[in-house]
């Protein structure tokens, strides 16, 4: 049996030399995508803005202007980072310094990843194989040019996962602070992973093979940047508020909870509906609601159903929901009066609301467990390429449509064999901690949001899709050597 390889103990030249591939195919990848979203609005001269950009930078941008952090609903983990780049930046040089970050720190996530290959004790070509399916992934590569933190949470959590596994495989009880810090850097920038926290130190402690004063020294290294940093977050927040809030302030924006798009999601998560409305399959657009047209922007064509007959109550039949129709288009057709506006406002939460709680309280089965079934539907089961270029599939090159059946294929390779590959460790391999810890971080990408959040947008899978084609290859690796034990191949 051939001898584990440890990049652990190569020289720092090596892993630099090793880092270029990363480095030059993303590179092409990241100027690619500067070059596709060049007519989209942009806040530097690349940076690509978004709806949501401005709850990630203007806080940042606020305290270094103002000295006030606002709006906080948000935890800081890109806005500090803002901030800094401020003191020596422009604003926009300082959004395009963002997305070089992004690239870079991409770069060596999926570098780190790969590296575990070998440390689980893969041979050469499955690190190979690892390596140029995550550096080659546009799933992640074209978020790395949006002001959002999909990019760096997909950076922090890969790391996060090759730090811990290099010190449960290397023994270098230095690795855990790393591996915490960058634990507490991705709930900073996606709360929804603190639930990793204590997941994570209860499989430290119940690590065998170390005495439980070593394993107890071991949690408390791993959560020592948590509390720090978020303690640091917890006195500023009381000094506002005189509440200790460890995580987000606020779940939305002030203002959203009173929207009508909020009331619509509220209702269309309650019987497992899509509520993306720049998703041509979205049920908001039956309902009126449409992306905005601009400059670059393609027109969807619509490809979502009618309203089924499962959300029907006493409450809420077709002709209900065509009148809810008719408020929602009426209201998204333009600037009205400001009276007839409140009044359809509150005609919709009234609708919404009672539409909602008849369906919980006369299906509580298709509330609580079918609806999220659904979600999860809408959250996997797709292309995995559909938000990759700005141009539909007809409308691209030869080599750019090779490239997205290239990524579906991909796609599915992480959904279903990381998968799984994920449910087949906790079956038959649960004493393998670095192997429960990638297979838990796969299963919990993909059912956290549909099932606990009632949400199913496809940027919520990119965090941990690079785990999930790391999951993949392992689970392939560990079929294949079974097989080659089992019939006495030689390697």
């Amino acid at each position: 049996m051939p001898a584990v390889i440890d990049p652990l103990h190569w020289p720092l030249r090596k892993h630099l030399l090793w880092l270029l591939p990363a480095l030059l195919i993303k590179g092409v990848f990241f100027l690619y995508f500067i070059n596709d979203t060049a007519a989209l609005e942009h806040m530097g001269r690349w940076a690509l803005y978004t709806s949501d950009t401005v709850g990630y930078v203007g806080p940042g941008e606020n305290l270094y202007t103002y000295g006030r952090y606002e709006d906080d609903h948000r935890m800081p983990g890109f806005a500090m980072l803002f901030y800094f780049l401020r003191h020596f930046l422009s604003t926009g040089n300082a959004a395009d310094a963002i997305t070089v970050l992004q690239w870079l720190f991409s770069c060596v996530g999926m570098y780190a990843l790969a590296l575990t290959v070998l440390m689980l004790g893969a041979p050469w070509r499955w690190f190979l194989f690892t390596y140029a399916a995550l550096i080659s992934s546009l799933l992640v590569a074209r978020l790395e040019v949006d002001l959002m933190t999909d990019s760096f949470c997909t950076s922090a959590l890969a790391l996060h996962a090759s730090f811990l596994i290099f010190h449960l495989r290397g023994g270098n009880r230095w690795w855990l602070p790393i591996a915490g810090l960058m634990l507490t850097w991705a709930v900073f920038l996606r709360p929804i992973y603190a639930v990793l926290l204590p997941l994570e130190v209860f499989f430290l402690l119940l690590r065998t093979g170390s005495a439980w004063k070593a394993r107890m020294g071991m949690a408390v290294g791993f959560l020592l940047p948590w509390v720090l940093i978020d303690g640091a977050w917890i006195v500023r927040n009381y000094s506002v508020y005189h509440e200790v809030r460890p995580l987000t302030n606020d779940l939305y924006p002030r203002g959203f909870s009173t929207a009508q798009y909020y009331a619509m999601i509220q209702f269309t998560q309650a019987y497992g509906g899509n509520n993306n409305y720049w998703d041509p399959t979205s049920d908001l657009r039956w309902y009126g609601m449409r992306e905005l047209q601009g400059p670059g922007r393609t027109i969807l064509v619509d490809q979502h159903r009618e309203p089924q007959p499962y959300l029907f109550t006493s409450q809420c039949n077709m002709d209900s929901l065509l009148l809810l129709r008719s408020a929602i288009t009426r209201l998204y057709s333009g600037p009205i009066p400001e009276q007839e506006y409140d009044s359809l406002l509150a005609g919709v939460w009234e609708r919404t609301t009672r539409y909602r709680l008849a369906l919980q309280r006369e299906r509580p089965f298709q509330y609580h467990v079918t609806a999220r079934l659904r979600l999860l539907r809408h959250l996997v089961v797709h292309s995995g390429s559909s938000v990759i270029f700005s141009k539909p599939m007809a409308d691209l090159a030869w080599w750019e449509q090779a490239a997205k059946l290239y990524q579906s294929a991909l796609y599915w390779f992480a959904m279903v064999v990381g998968s799984a590959g994920a449910v087949w460790v906790f079956l038959r391999r649960r004493r393998d901690l670095p192997l429960v810890l990638l297979s838990g971080l796969v299963l919990y990408g993909i059912f956290i949001h549909p099932v606990a959040m009632r949400i199913c947008e496809i940027r919520y899978l990119v965090p941990t899709f690079p785990i999930s084609v790391l999951a993949a290859v392992l689970w392939c690796w560990m079929w294949v050597d079974g097989w080659r034990r089992r019939w006495g191949v030689a390697e």
